[in-house]
């Protein structure tokens, strides 16, 4: 059964912020973030499970060319992103962004 992702606040935001960076850089950059990321949404929606637990409840996920992970827990009838981290970042703020 495939699921609807659906971004929590904090990770819409950083959803329009982080590709507005790679976009500065090169626009073509910023295309290929957004479709990563889609591309991510599709798999996790399509396979729950795929992601990597991080603990009882919540699953992460790595993007494949971009350091960053995808947050998410799994409901009855969809998946909430809960954030978008950036994989260099202290691992310990994780906890901050995920509350």
């Amino acid at each position: 059964m495939i699921k609807k992702a659906r971004l929590r606040a904090k990770a819409e935001i950083d959803f329009y912020d982080i590709p507005d960076w790679y976009t500065e850089i090169s626009i073509d950059l910023g295309i290929k973030f957004y479709r990563e990321i889609d591309e991510s949404l599709e798999i996790i929606s399509t396979n729950p499970k795929i992601g990597t637990v991080y603990n009882k409840e919540i699953r992460k996920y790595v993007l494949k060319d971009f350091p960053y992970i995808l947050f998410y827990v799994e409901e009855v009838n969809e998946i909430i992103i809960l954030a978008i981290f950036h994989g260099l970042r202290n691992p310990k703020s994780i906890g901050q962004v995920l509350k």
